[in-house]
């Protein structure tokens, strides 16, 4: 929900970083209060991404799993299509824990772009840390399928 008032790229992830750190020491109401100083403001694909997914987070610590839900539709009705977004929200969400939420973004990034290695690498990573493992080499081996070079696979 991008508008007029532009904000420097790195200071959009630093806000997100700053967040996110208030979320691990529990301080979820001001992680939620920081977060939501960026709607508005415009912020490359991967910073509103890793956003949302950092409000989301918080919204579901504080019991408002609808407003989650809301907030989720909405910006994935504009966002569909924003393979950067995807990502950004996807490994948030992985980086936060919430496996599942994570995995959901990174099946449709799959299905975004079928010939990318990078979502397959990502997913594999998410499925991984749920210790699903099968799955999970599964995913990386589809990652290499697409990119026989892509060295993150091996690491």
């Amino acid at each position: 929900m991008p508008q007029e008032m532009d904000v420097e790229e790195t200071d959009g992830h630093l806000v997100v970083q700053e967040a996110e750190d208030l979320l691990d020491n529990d301080e979820i109401v001001e992680a939620l209060t920081r977060i939501q100083t960026l709607r508005g403001k415009i912020l490359d694909s991967s910073a509103r991404g890793r956003a949302m997914a950092v409000e989301a987070v918080c919204l579901l610590e504080l019991d408002k799993g609808e407003e989650m839900k809301t907030l989720i539709e909405g910006f994935m009705e504009e966002e569909s299509e924003d393979f950067a977004f995807i990502l950004g929200a996807g490994m948030e969400f992985c980086d936060l824990g919430e496996f599942e939420q994570a995995e959901q973004f990174l099946r449709n990034l799959c299905n975004l772009d079928t010939e990318s290695a990078l979502p397959w690498f990502h997913l594999a990573f998410t499925l991984g840390c749920s210790e699903r493992y099968k799955e999970a080499l599964d995913a990386y081996n589809v990652a290499l399928e697409r990119d026989p070079d892509f060295v993150e696979c091996f690491l």
